[in-house]
């Protein structure tokens, strides 16, 4: 049996959700936030010996640029 996540037909090994928040100082901004990560998937190449547990916590750091109507964020 396959014990992959299915949406839509794709299939995923690892879900991320990030909650990222933000500062503006005009035309620039920063952006800060944890990520929460679920495996849905374990084999051989996605090795896990040193622990069972398939939620991991993260932080992600950004930077935007607003000029006008056009951004460009980094993350």
């Amino acid at each position: 049996g396959n014990s992959l996540t299915a949406i839509g037909g794709h299939y995923f090994m690892q879900i991320n959700m990030p909650l990222i928040f933000g500062l503006q100082g005009g035309p620039f901004g920063l952006q800060a936030g944890p990520v929460l990560s679920y495996l849905t998937y374990k084999d051989y190449y996605y090795n896990l010996e040193e622990s069972d547990n398939k939620f991991s916590l993260a932080y992600n750091l950004g930077l935007e640029i607003n000029i006008k109507n056009f951004f460009i964020a980094a993350r």
